[in-house]
């Protein structure tokens, strides 16, 4: 039945891409549709297929203003919900939004070693379903030397001109007024 399923998928998949093909064509915009496609397949072909993982993707948005041990929790909590993200098959924030996991951790910051119950702003999934191991993965986390942020490295990154910001949020509020 899966592999049935499966090969149902691939049923309209031509008759959708001429559909989208005579669109993009009605529209000037099928050559850049060619264009993006041959440029992802040269990237594909010529990356070693490894995917580099950074090391400091624990850092989140706002992470930087936390203290020492407010970022260890912090790295904690996030492995933890990468793991468990994986584990479910899920997007990682769909297991815990970004700004509960910073509360989070300013949380046990200043609440060093209490259970997760003990915090009324929690989610409530976090006190039934995954009380245990948050409350396993702050302990931990005491054990562990204070982290310390560092800021990414911005080398080879450029700025915008100031031409290039115009244009760009004109698109932005093009893209906004289509999408209305």
């Amino acid at each position: 039945e899966l592999l049935e399923y499966a090969a149902g998928d691939t049923l309209y998949l031509e008759r959708i891409y001429l559909q989208m093909k005579k669109e993009l064509q009605k529209l000037g915009r099928f050559a850049w549709h060619e264009q993006t496609c041959a440029r992802l397949l040269k990237n594909l072909n010529e990356s070693s297929g490894e995917i580099k993982e950074d090391p400091l993707r624990w850092q989140l948005r706002g992470s930087k203003n936390l203290s020492g041990r407010a970022l260890t929790y912090l790295q904690g909590l996030w492995q933890w919900r990468e793991s468990e993200a994986q584990r479910l098959d899920r997007p990682s924030f769909k297991v815990l939004n970004t700004d509960y996991l910073l509360a989070m951790a300013e949380w046990a910051d200043k609440n060093n070693g209490q259970d997760i119950t003990e915090w009324k702003e929690a989610p409530r999934h976090l006190h039934r379903q995954y009380r245990e191991q948050i409350n396993a993965v702050l302990k931990n986390a005491e054990t562990l030397p204070e982290m310390v942020f560092t800021a990414p490295d911005k080398t080879g990154a450029r700025r915008l001109r100031s031409s290039e910001e115009d244009r760009f949020g004109r698109l932005k509020e093009e893209r906004l007024k289509l999408s209305q």
